[in-house]
């Protein structure tokens, strides 16, 4: 993908069918097991970041994706990593993270959102 490829995919008005919508996770197309996990915390919508991220990730999209601390980045990728997991007896995520710390609360996530894929 060139530059200008890349600038109109992130544009917002190309996500503009997940903008401005309320829309709750069953709407997003991930898993059931996952979707169980999420309603178990007491989430019912997704934040913006995390109802543009997961269907361009769960379609097989590559994306990079920016937000403030705390909107969700971390589920944003997670929740469609998680719904895409399918039972091989090896590894299929790998997540890089720059810091032990934030590595550290990357695995809390996936750890609280996935107990057993379906």
């Amino acid at each position: 993908m060139n530059r200008e490829e890349t600038e109109s995919h992130l544009d917002p008005r190309r996500l503009s069918p997940y903008l401005g919508r309320l829309m709750g996770f069953d709407t997003l197309g991930l898993s059931a097991a996952v979707l169980e996990a999420i309603q178990e915390t007491g989430y019912t919508e997704p934040t913006p970041i995390q109802a543009q991220a997961i269907p361009m990730i769960l379609g097989g999209s590559d994306l990079i994706g920016a937000s403030q601390t705390g909107t969700g980045k971390t589920a944003a990728f997670a929740l469609p990593s998680i719904s895409k997991i399918e039972k091989m007896g090896k590894p299929q995520i790998l997540v890089l993270e720059p810091t032990r710390e934030l590595a550290h609360q990357v695995a809390e996530q996936f750890e609280n959102t996935a107990s057993t894929p379906e």
